[in-house]
């Protein structure tokens, strides 16, 4: 099967971006309260440059220290930062060239609790890049938009995802959650998911791309609704897909979100898997997020 490369463009998450417009009251610095967690959700280049500054500021520190003690360090500028900062990074290092010492008992205890705590800094450093570089994550591309369309004369939402790694995602199970508005018999409002029934929500073998379809019928929770009551609402829809990494056999998940907004209304996607003459199959991801508009959709019918 041969794969050719998609548009190239900045990969949103929908999820993140939702999560980052929730704001909670009563709740301490999240941060602080789940560091470990945090620091493996990092971005790679956000949680290298969170080493440097480390590094940085934890050299300056003892720097400083050993400044407040005088003569403290052999060979090394009397009052010079620079010398100071570069015997601390050889002393947290373990580098010890030889050419600065410490000196005297003072200065001699500072280096031994910097080493200790490089020590351990470095050993906790050195746990989080191997958790993350260790953690299976799935690469799954999801459409911009989500379709409401017509399949074999009943309106469907539909949506398509694709694995854009080259491995196999085996067992791979995909459940879509549809958040409405619903008023009870006393009146009150509140938010409520509904799971939609999918014609197929389970696949042996994910390496191609999937195509998500949800009939809207009677026994649909989206059953009469239109696009006004979609805008209205503020309807959302919650992707979750799980499956078995074929390299690592851990299981991984992704989630994706679709908005009311990102709901086109009477289009079909346009075709991205082809044949060629000599039997191999095409999968074209330069129109994966492409579609096409097509007649009315009658949505909701009279029985």
């Amino acid at each position: 099967m041969q794969r050719r490369p998609p548009k190239k463009k900045k990969r949103r998450d929908p999820v993140r971006e939702f999560e980052n417009t929730v704001t909670r009251l009563g709740e301490e610095t999240r941060f602080w309260n789940d560091t470990y967690v945090q620091l493996l959700r990092m971005k790679w280049r956000y949680l290298l440059l969170f080493f440097i500054l480390i590094f940085l500021f934890f050299n300056a520190m003892f720097a400083f220290a050993y400044l407040s003690i005088e003569g403290s360090i052999n060979k090394a500028q009397p009052g010079s930062f620079l010398d100071a900062f570069f015997f601390s990074v050889q002393t947290s290092t373990t580098i010890g060239y030889g050419g600065m010492t410490p000196n005297g008992l003072v200065a001699n205890v500072l280096v031994t609790v910097e080493a200790l705590t490089a020590l351990l800094g470095f050993a906790v450093a050195t746990g989080l890049v191997f958790a993350k570089f260790s953690r299976p994550t799935g690469r799954i591309l999801y459409s911009d938009r989500a379709l409401i369309t017509k399949r074999n004369g009943v309106p469907c939402f539909v949506f398509r995802l694709t694995n854009e790694r080259q491995n196999r995602v085996v067992e791979a199970s995909l459940s879509v959650t549809a958040l409405l508005t619903e008023t009870t018999l006393e009146g009150e409002t509140l938010k409520r998911l509904f799971d939609l029934k999918l014609t197929r929500s389970v696949t042996p073998m994910f390496t191609m791309s999937w195509f998500a379809i949800h009939e809207i019928n009677p026994e649909s929770p989206l059953y009469g609704m239109d696009q006004d009551d979609f805008l209205e609402q503020d309807v959302r829809f919650v992707i979750s897909l799980t499956g078995i990494d074929g390299v690592f056999s851990q299981t991984i998940y992704s989630n994706h979100l679709y908005f009311a907004d990102e709901i086109v209304w009477n289009a079909r996607f346009v075709d991205v898997i082809q044949t060629t003459e000599t039997g191999q199959t095409v999968l074209d991801l330069t129109k994966f997020h492409d579609y096409e508009l097509v007649e009315d959709v009658p949505f909701a019918e009279e029985h």
